[in-house]
């Protein structure tokens, strides 16, 4: 598997499309959809997953879902966050950011699924603290962790619906994947390893 990084916005959030064969997955919704264009660069994009619904992950998540004809996979906090300007933080920040999705282009996913969207699977994890909706994705040795785990750094926890407790207790759970690649919603990747032992 192939995974490319894509850097945008002021908050530089990281947008990632993956690529297996001919097909393409993307996760968040942070990148302008041209340079995700430019990138999946005509692969099958069988979908798009939310780490959470925070406003900087899900600027194009519209533009995409309806770019590719694909469904938007997010966990159950997250497809009423997407709706709402004050839960996704984006009337805090700025400019409200509500999505119009309809329901058959949203599909839930609960903690311990596997997607089978992809040549490779795919398993969701429940990580909120940083959000009430987060989830982190686990595809192959790689888990893509949002905004719960950085470099060197965990997710604040001072927000709308953020819990500090459930973000000790989703980092516990992402330090049992030794060895495993992480891949943040913001900044450069890391491991599991290293992060661990970094406390």
């Amino acid at each position: 598997m192939k995974i490319i990084r894509i850097i945008s916005g002021s908050l530089r959030n990281n947008t990632y499309v993956c690529f297996d064969g001919n097909k393409a997955l993307i996760i968040d919704a942070s990148s302008p959809l041209e340079e995700v264009k430019r990138i999946t660069n005509g692969k099958e994009v069988v979908g798009v997953i939310l780490t959470h619904a925070h406003f900087d992950h899900i600027t194009y998540l519209d533009e995409y879902i309806k770019y590719f004809k694909c469904k938007c996979y997010l966990s159950t906090c997250a497809l009423y966050n997407i709706k709402d300007a004050q839960m996704n933080e984006s009337l805090t920040f700025g400019e409200p950011i509500i999505s119009s999705l309809e329901k058959d282009e949203l599909k839930e996913v609960l903690d311990g699924e596997e997607l089978n969207i992809f040549p490779k699977k795919i398993k969701i994890i429940y990580t909120p603290g940083h959000t009430n909706c987060g989830i982190s994705i686990i595809i192959g040795k790689n888990i893509f962790t949002g905004d719960t785990l950085f470099e060197g750094a965990v997710g604040r926890y001072d927000l709308k619906t953020s819990d500090k407790d459930q973000m000790i207790n989703s980092i516990q759970k992402l330090f049992k994947y030794d060895g495993y690649s992480v891949y943040p919603g913001h900044g450069g990747t890391t491991t599991i390893n290293k992060e661990k032992n970094r406390r």
